[in-house]
């Protein structure tokens, strides 16, 4: 694909440059590293990032809170490249992909990060690392003997386990492991089994995988890297209860593990918590929504700085000068309302280029409008006929409480989080409903 920005708003508006799920890493000609035009103390979330790893020499396990849409995948991946000068070597993980959102257990984390990990350096340049054959012995017999019980043996890892020499190579192990992830994300009778044997001695089970990355880390030692398992897409996996039970419940056992881990966590696990508050598990960063204003700014303010930033993100995908009509003050309204949420700065700006397109015209500040009225129209679905009044009381209190209403709108970007104090607002699609005047009305 050529990319070069749209020079058409049929080409924005249905082409892949404003489709919200297409990642952008950090090397991609698309990539626009709006950090570099805000405040510090108040959208920092990569340096924040990056941080802990620079300043200890233990391992980090890190919980990165923030809602879905605000740029974290993009955000970790820029921080993760950064680090790799100082040996920082990222394992990714689509925990959507990989985890049973409805049943998922901790030693099913554990053993998805091992199998993430060993796949993952398979592929390092020399294909092969140098590990003791004794380690890798130990650790294939092990898992095949300890994890797999006799009965599936054959039927999960079949003829490798009966070669005579299966076992004594990074590629055999990271096989096996790989068998026994693909039993987890649905409901089967070896899942059962492996969680059954695996979850009986956690303690051995997070002994044995140290075995393996104490392995890995003595081959990667001439490098100079140590390995980060990124779990990303954590925070969209519903209930938020599995979460919890699997991960932040288990906190305390995860960071026995001897790699940098990074969990990605919903603003709910902080600050609508069932039994473990986030920062109380992990230590945490917040990607807060762009500091479109601050606490102390009339509602409507739209802060300069902000509005150069998603300039500079926007340039990078559409030329802005051929496509949008008055520039600033067209970005400004996509600014205004977003609330700060790049996912919906994104959605809004389509919108708005998909109405223009109709209108065989440059977007406008009034195509702006319809775009929003249309996402309102979408948006505001989720939003519970008894939660108007709360959201009255948190757009005057800048504060959420850990209650149900506060939860659901957290989970679906009606209130969004901002960072400095940190304080919180609703949405502007909510605050512009006519439901939000009729519930202040009623509430004065």
């Amino acid at each position: 694909m050529d990319w070069k920005p749209a020079r058409t708003t049929k080409e924005a508006a249905y082409g892949l440059y404003l489709d919200p799920f297409h990642l952008v890493r950090p090397d991609h000609p698309w990539y626009a590293n709006i950090e570099a035009r805000l405040s510090r103390r108040h959208y920092a979330v990569s340096e924040r990032v990056k941080s802990p790893f620079q300043a200890r020499a233990d391992y980090v396990h890190l919980g990165v809170v923030g809602h879905q849409g605000t740029g974290k995948t993009t955000m970790v991946r820029q921080a993760m490249a950064d680090l790799r000068g100082v040996g920082i070597l990222p394992v990714y993980v689509d925990a959507l992909k990989v985890l049973d959102p409805q049943d998922c257990t901790f030693s099913d984390v554990v053993l998805v990060l091992v199998e993430a990990v060993a796949t993952e350096l398979v592929g390092v340049d020399p294909p092969h690392l140098n590990l003791d054959p004794a380690l890798l012995q130990s650790i294939r017999d092990w898992f095949a003997e300890q994890i797999i019980s006799e009965e599936h043996r054959e039927e999960l890892v079949g003829e490798i386990a009966s070669e005579a020499q299966a076992g004594l190579d990074l590629p055999f192990i990271a096989t096996l492991l790989s068998r026994i992830k693909g039993t987890l994300r649905s409901s089967n009778d070896y899942r059962v089994e492996i969680r059954r044997r695996a979850g009986r001695d956690p303690q051995e089970l997070v002994r044995r995988v140290n075995l393996l990355l104490d392995g890995l880390h003595d081959a990667l030692a001439s490098r100079r890297q140590r390995i980060c398992v990124v779990f990303d897409n954590l925070e969209k996996i519903r209930p938020r209860a599995t979460v919890e039970r699997a991960i932040l419940q288990r906190a305390n056992d995860l960071r026995l593990l001897r790699c940098h881990v990074i969990y990605f966590l919903a603003p709910a696990d902080q600050y609508a918590p069932g039994a473990v508050q986030a920062d109380q598990a992990l230590l945490t960063v917040e990607v807060p929504v762009l500091p479109v204003r601050h606490r102390e700014d009339p509602w409507g303010t739209v802060r300069p700085d902000v509005v150069e930033a998603v300039s500079l993100l926007l340039s990078k995908r559409l030329d802005l000068e051929a496509l949008l009509e008055q520039p600033s003050l067209v970005i400004e309204a996509l600014v205004r309302w977003s609330g700060g949420r790049l996912r919906d700065i994104i959605d809004l700006t389509r919108l708005a280029c998909e109405f223009a397109d109709i209108d065989e015209a440059k977007v406008t500040r009034s195509h702006v409008d319809e775009a929003a009225a249309k996402l309102s129209g979408s948006r505001l679905v989720a939003m519970r006929p008894d939660a108007w009044a709360r959201a009255v009381e948190i757009h005057r209190d800048k504060a959420v409480d850990n209650r149900e209403q506060d939860n659901h709108m957290l989970l679906h970007a009606l209130v969004l989080a901002y960072d400095g104090r940190p304080w919180w607002d609703v949405h502007p699609l909510v605050e512009a409903d006519p439901r939000f005047a009729s519930a202040r009305l009623s509430s004065s």
